[in-house]
C-alpha cells in the first residue's frame, strides 16, 4: 500500500509543497499539497496531505461557486502519487455531479462513493 493513514505519528511540520489547478469539462478543479514531517523510530519521515475543491464558474457576473472542498485522509509517501490522487478523486466528483445533473445517478463503476439521487 503506498499511502499511510493518519493519527500514527505527530506532524512537526508543514508546508504548501504543490498546486494544481485546471479545468476539468466546465468546472474548475485545484489540488493543494501540503508536506509534512512525522515522527518514526527512523527520525522523521516526509508525507504529502491532499486538499481537493471543485468550483462551477458562472459567466453573466463573473463569479465562481466551491461546490466542495475535500481534505483526503490518507498522507502519500510521494507527491506525484498525493497530486494524481487528489486530481483524480475530484475528476470522479465532477463526473458524479454531471451524472446527477442527467438525471442517472448511478455510481461509477470504479466503486468510489458517488452521491445517488433518492426517490
Amino acid at each position: 500500500m503506498r499511502a499511510q493513514a493518519r493519527g500514527h505519528a505527530p506532524t512537526k511540520a508543514r508546508d504548501m509543497h504543490g498546486r494544481l489547478r485546471n479545468a476539468y469539462r466546465t468546472f474548475d478543479v485545484r489540488v493543494e499539497i501540503d508536506q509534512t514531517e512525522r515522527a518514526s523510530f527512523n527520525g522523521s519521515d516526509r508525507r504529502y496531505e491532499v486538499r481537493w475543491a471543485v468550483a462551477r464558474p458562472r459567466y453573466p457576473d463573473g463569479v465562481t461557486e466551491t461546490l466542495g472542498l475535500f481534505k483526503e485522509q490518507l498522507a502519500f509517501i510521494s507527491l506525484d502519487e498525493a497530486m494524481q490522487h487528489g486530481k483524480g478523486r475530484a475528476h470522479l466528483w465532477v463526473d458524479c455531479v454531471i451524472k446527477l445533473q442527467k438525471g442517472r445517478a448511478a455510481a461509477p463503476t470504479t466503486g468510489s462513493p458517488c452521491v445517488e439521487e433518492t426517490k
